[in-house]
């Protein structure tokens, strides 16, 4: 079936830009597990990613085109950052995170819930104007950088610590507990 004109101009560009298959290099040799795709809504999302990596742990779990992580390595990395949060906060306060919409994106979020931190994420490429708006309504106690990230002092004001997250270098992390 033919799509209409309408519907074409409002493809998304990623789509072109990328034909790459969604699964690519993914886990494309198991068979579709309907145990873990239910245990989402039953036990929560960072222990289903954890399940998969102990199943597969050197399939890519995260691509953005520049780094390529494996599930071994995502849990590495959350486990990491996680500790580091707990470290530098008090459990339920508010991080904001600026970063692109990069590997580092999903290890911020899983580490932010399994740390126990509220996590406001802000997209580094949204207006400046945008970015000063979330960040001065989120109340936020530390704000989780990329590694070569910058970011203009007057956003963040010099007492909120930063936590740099670098999605290639290996932390050794066990997961932390809380």
């Amino acid at each position: 079936m033919e799509q209409s004109p309408e519907l074409t101009a409002f493809a998304p560009k990623w789509i072109e830009r990328r034909p790459t298959a969604l699964d690519f290099n993914g886990p494309a040799n198991v068979p579709y597990d309907l145990h873990s795709a239910r245990d989402f809504e039953t036990i929560g999302g960072i222990e289903v990613i954890e399940r998969i990596a102990g199943k597969v742990p050197n399939k890519v779990a995260v691509d953005d085109g520049s780094i390529r992580l494996t599930y071994r390595e995502l849990i590495d990395r959350v486990h990491g950052l996680a500790s580091q949060l707990m470290s530098a906060t008090e459990p339920g306060v508010t991080v904001v995170s600026i970063v692109p919409n990069t590997v580092a994106a999903p290890i911020i979020i899983m580490a932010c819930a399994l740390s126990g931190r509220v996590l406001v994420p802000i997209d580094a490429s949204h207006p400046r104007e945008r970015q000063e708006a979330i960040f001065a309504q989120s109340g936020a106690r530390a704000v989780v950088l990329p590694k070569g990230g910058k970011l203009d002092s007057d956003l963040v004001p010099s007492d909120i610590p930063r936590i740099v997250v670098d999605p290639q270098l290996e932390t050794g992390a066990s997961r932390p507990a809380h």
